[in-house]
């Protein structure tokens, strides 16, 4: 799929409000030569503690869809989704600010195509897969029943990052230093360290 945005588009300020059609059969259009004959997917999006659908069509990013159907606060039948900005930056997947989770991962895995030429490396990318994560910028829906929950940044950073880390070289390194630790306060204290060796070859007996 064409995972270029258009050149028109562009993102709101800080202090806009985005606001989406709330009606979840009908997505909201902002586009005025958009072809009525494509076909589009109706995507169930949670943000902030609100929750609207908006229309992605086929071979569209997801974040292009979401500013496609964003508008000024203001216009009559519409409610504000909360939302100072859509969550991005880098639009080719490296920096991960687009990431959401794919809520509904038992019966829409089938119709999302995740992280199309992300630019990151392949073990990220499949564990970012793994978990049902989304990065809005270059996934794809080829289908109903998706649910998506934006914001989840920090989120990808922890598991991706952090824990992976710690679950990894980290804790090697950790343990290490803790063993190193330990030995030099029993060479430090002989006397206390005989008497524990002494109370567990008690034990063991």
């Amino acid at each position: 799929p064409n995972g270029s945005i258009s050149s028109r588009i562009s993102s709101p300020s800080s202090s806009t409000t985005l606001i989406y059609n709330t009606n979840p059969e009908v997505g909201l259009e902002t586009s005025s030569n958009h072809n009525q004959d494509e076909i589009s997917y109706p995507v169930q999006i949670i943000h902030q503690g609100r929750k609207t659908t908006i229309n992605v069509h086929e071979n569209e990013p997801i974040l292009q869809a979401l500013e496609r159907q964003s508008t000024i606060a203001g216009s009559r039948d519409q409610m504000a989704l909360a939302l100072s900005s859509i969550p991005h930056e880098c639009r080719r997947g490296n920096c991960l600010t687009c990431a959401s989770k794919n809520v509904k991962r038992a019966t829409s895995d089938n119709n999302l195509v995740v992280n199309v030429d992300n630019g990151l490396s392949p073990t990220i990318a499949s564990e970012l897969t793994k978990s049902g994560y989304v990065l809005t910028c270059c996934s794809y829906v080829t289908g109903p029943g998706v649910v998506l929950e934006l914001d989840q940044n920090n989120e990808v950073w922890d598991a991706v990052y952090r824990q992976r880390l710690c679950d990894g070289d980290t804790k090697q390194i950790a343990l290490e230093a803790q063993a190193r630790l330990l030995r030099r306060v029993d060479e430090e204290n002989v006397e206390k360290w005989k008497n524990k060796m002494k109370k567990v070859l008690s034990e063991e007996k």
